[in-house]
């Protein structure tokens, strides 16, 4: 059985197709930074069962980790969104 962990502030593990077409693969904090930028079209490598899920989770972590933090705003730069979601944690 494979123990690899995988981290999601420094791995790009999670496909996003941008407005302008473009697909790529992103961190979780340029994914929170995407979206806060309204640049997000779809994620392309969610099968459709996920879809709720996956938007609940994206919107609960914003959530807690700017009420957490403090913050008010939601368009940050991926690496603010690092630094916050480490913040998070010990």
């Amino acid at each position: 059985m494979d123990q690899t962990k995988q981290n999601l502030l420094d791995e790009k593990i999670i496909g996003i197709q941008l407005q302008n077409q473009q697909r790529d693969w992103h961190t979780l904090p340029e994914t929170l930074a995407l979206l806060g930028q309204n640049e997000v079209a779809g994620f392309t490598a969610l099968q459709p069962h996920q879809s709720h899920g996956w938007h609940a989770f994206l919107v609960q972590l914003t959530a807690i980790t700017l009420h957490s933090t403090g913050q008010k705003e939601i368009a940050l730069p991926s690496e603010t969104w690092r630094n916050l979601l480490l913040q998070l944690t010990e």
